[in-house]
């Protein structure tokens, strides 16, 4: 597996956390990280083929991927999406997230230094094995309690129908 996939609107002013630790991958040689842009809010016009049921498998070949709940603190698509991939949210924690899932989420890029923030990532990964158990984790938390098996099929659906906004933001 890769380590990091960055994907999703990059926005310092909207998502500070997704943008500092989107900084922090692109310009570090340690961690194998990907850059995926945003596909436009067009499915017609998308910019690749990463949405919906593909978007997922993407995400599956990699441990992490940065987020930030930024200026819209709500049940975002993309933590249904990593659950469904095994893959763990790196930033910040949606104030409505299950316990469980929150817990083995890796609150990281928000308000510490530079030399915490790398400190923290450094020991996420230190241990691939325990990184492993945390996603499982988080996955079955929010699987559970969101019952993402049923509702991201559902979405998709939806989206495909009507030409609605991609879901990976």
């Amino acid at each position: 597996s890769n380590d990091v996939i960055i994907s999703g609107q990059q926005h310092e002013k909207f998502y500070p956390d997704r943008w500092r630790l989107m900084q922090y991958f692109l310009n570090q040689q340690k961690y194998s990280s990907f850059f995926l842009p945003h596909p436009g809010f067009e499915i017609s016009l998308r910019r690749h083929e990463y949405i919906g049921e593909n978007y997922v498998k993407l995400l599956s070949n990699f441990w992490t991927v940065p987020v930030g709940v930024g200026h819209a603190d709500g049940l975002h698509m993309k933590f249904l999406e990593m659950a469904k991939a095994y893959v763990l949210p790196l930033g910040s924690i949606p104030s409505y997230m299950e316990k469980i899932a929150a817990k083995n989420m890796c609150l990281v890029g928000t308000n510490e230094s530079n030399e915490e923030m790398i400190k923290i990532i450094d020991d996420l990964f230190s241990n691939r094995k325990t990184l492993w158990e945390r996603i499982v984790s988080y996955s079955t938390a929010v699987k559970k309690t969101y019952d993402a098996n049923t509702m991201i099929p559902e979405i998709y659906r939806s989206i495909l129908q009507n030409d609605s906004p991609c879901t990976n933001y």
